[in-house]
């Protein structure tokens, strides 16, 4: 049963991915649709666009502005096509946190500690005599 649950998961996981990239794509043609009957109206998508948008006009739009609004919608498109498609990738996993009481941790007093001149080891810096080497420290 986990395993169905996990292929299902993952199925999922690949369906929201790839409708994200294809709302990218989407997306960008409808960008550069708006962008390029925009800038270049002397041309075919120039045309393409007239036809159209022949019974958009009617309600006081003009070219200019539906090129706009292409521009606009495909970049708004693409931008939710990035999220779509960052949530498909993202882990599924729930990270479950256990409660459970915070025991204070008790400071013990840090030895302090010395490295012998001698053999470089180290010791309690009290005394005065190594403890490897048994040369004096004073």
């Amino acid at each position: 049963m986990d395993g169905s649950i996990r292929a299902r998961r993952e199925h999922m996981r690949r369906s929201i991915f790839l409708v994200g990239c294809l709302m990218i794509v989407a997306g960008f043609i409808f960008y550069q649709f708006g962008l390029s009957s925009e800038l270049h109206q002397s041309t075919l998508l120039w045309t393409r666009l007239t036809e159209l948008a022949k019974p958009v006009v009617h309600y006081g739009l003009s070219f200019e502005v539906i090129a706009l609004i292409l521009q606009f919608s495909g970049g708004l498109l693409t931008l939710s096509g990035l999220v779509i498609c960052f949530t498909g990738v993202a882990s599924s996993k729930m990270v479950q946190f256990v409660d459970r009481p915070v025991e204070h941790l008790r400071e013990m007093p840090a030895e302090i500690v010395d490295n012998c001149r001698f053999c470089g080891a180290g010791f309690k810096e009290s005394s005065t005599f190594c403890s490897v080497c048994g040369r004096s420290q004073v």
